[in-house]
């Protein structure tokens, strides 16, 4: 969060055709199409674009993104992708993935943002901001943001990376192979919780309980049982802009799972990872795969699917920070994530006035634009964002008839859970956590 660059804008009331700061006047030379869409914040989405696709993809991977932008209009987000940029990006990784040493290096420097974040967000449970003042919240929203975007780098490069080793793979494995050989390293979280969830509900099949009528009146080890699971838990489908879970939406998964066999449930899942396991291992003795190699093309799968997770732990654990902030500043709370930290930090800093930042809100609600240039980051609103659009080249989504779709499965084997039907890049906010797409 070093060196922070002013935000720049086109002045009010500007001509369509009005030139563009010299910093992205190279994106009007490029073909842009959509490349993803979430339901994300514009607290987040102008602290990734300017910290981590701007900065820290080049500290991590040795390359970054000279143009990249992020439209919200409506509350509908959409980021937007040169495929001449991406391609620059992939084949800088690719070849890059020839270097054990460069792969040691990305692995264990993502492992580590991970678990700083981990850790971090574990001290912070239950902690009550009540009584802070505004230099403290400054500070805590800094920390917060700087443990955050080490953890962010780590989910965005993992999904580079691990298409890179696939493809460093496919060189001597069939396509086939690879796929049976993407199951994680280690346990994912999601596989971790059902587990949990299927171990609880045996357990208490096995004290003779048929139902839960009150989760605020069972018996004591049961409520115990009960809230250390949600705890756990609670925040994993809380992508950056999800809510969490509800003890009640728990309690009624319990009742409904309290009809079937627990313990056959706990049996089938860790069977079905241990035939998963064994067909990885066959599959490389099969095609004469390193144990080096594996492992580290496994390790990546982990950190692609742990740092989505851990996402949604995110934005669980910062929840009463945001709640402290909008409370100090007279915002409102369902407001706060509509302002980058910048703003927040000026205003908690004195800088910059609350009356000046709510003046931002409305054009900003109806449509705004960030855009990753060469050297910062550009945000625009209203007419404005309007007015940069108009001077590039988008393609419009063309829905094709696909017969066949290929790429590296993240997990191999059997699963449950609600299927997602996406058709194009712009849907991808409709999966969330746990969905089959």
């Amino acid at each position: 969060m070093e060196n922070l660059q002013r935000v720049t804008s086109l002045p009010k009331n500007m001509p369509t055709q009005m030139p563009l700061p010299k910093d992205l006047q190279g994106a009007q030379k490029l073909k842009w199409a959509p490349f993803a869409g979430r339901n994300l914040s514009y607290f987040f989405t102008y602290m990734h674009l300017r910290e981590t696709y701007g900065k820290l993809y080049e500290k991590l991977i040795g390359i970054r993104f000279t143009f990249l932008f992020v439209e919200g209009n409506a509350n509908k987000w959409q980021m937007y992708r040169a495929s001449s940029e991406s391609e620059r990006l992939e084949t800088f990784v690719y070849e890059k993935t020839k270097d054990a040493a460069y792969i040691r290096d990305i692995l264990q420097r993502s492992g580590n943002g991970f678990e700083k974040y981990r850790q971090y967000a574990e001290q912070k449970r239950g902690k009550n901001y009540a009584g802070a003042n505004t230099k403290e919240l400054a500070d805590a929203l800094r920390t917060e943001c700087h443990i955050y975007l080490n953890m962010l780098v780590g989910v965005s490069c993992a999904i580079i990376f691990a298409s890179a080793l696939a493809r460093r793979l496919q060189e001597t494995v069939p396509e086939q192979a690879v796929a049976q050989m993407a199951l994680p390293l280690h346990m994912t979280l999601p596989l971790e919780e059902e587990i949990a969830f299927w171990k609880m509900v045996a357990q208490l099949q096995k004290e003779k309980i048929k139902k839960i009528h009150d989760v605020e009146k069972p018996p004591s080890p049961l409520k115990s049982a009960i809230q250390a699971h949600f705890d756990a838990y609670c925040w994993m489908d809380a992508y950056e802009n999800e809510p969490t879970w509800k003890m009640d939406d728990l309690v009624s998964r319990i009742n409904e799972a309290l009809e079937k066999d627990g313990e056959q449930k706990v049996h089938g899942l860790q069977a079905r990872h241990d035939a998963n396991e064994k067909l990885v291992h066959d599959t490389a003795k099969k095609y004469g795969v390193s144990k080096q190699q594996l492992a580290q093309f496994r390790l990546a799968m982990y950190y692609r699917i742990l740092g989505e997770s851990l996402v949604g732990l995110a934005n669980h654990a910062s929840a009463p920070l945001f709640s402290a902030i909008a409370k100090k500043l007279l915002l409102p709370r369902n407001q706060i994530k509509w302002f980058s930290d910048e703003e927040l930090l000026g205003a908690l800093d004195g800088t910059l006035q609350t009356d000046e930042l709510l003046s931002r809100l409305p054009e900003r609600r109806k449509h705004y634009v960030i855009a990753l240039g060469e050297k910062q980051v550009h945000a625009f609103q209203g007419q404005e964002a309007q007015a940069f659009l108009d001077q590039l080249d988008i393609e419009n989504p063309v829905v094709v008839d696909v017969k066949e779709v290929k790429g590296v499965s993240a997990y191999p084997g059997k699963v449950t859970g609600y299927a997602r039907v996406v058709q194009h890049a712009g849907q991808l906010d409709k999966v969330k956590t746990g969905d089959i797409l």
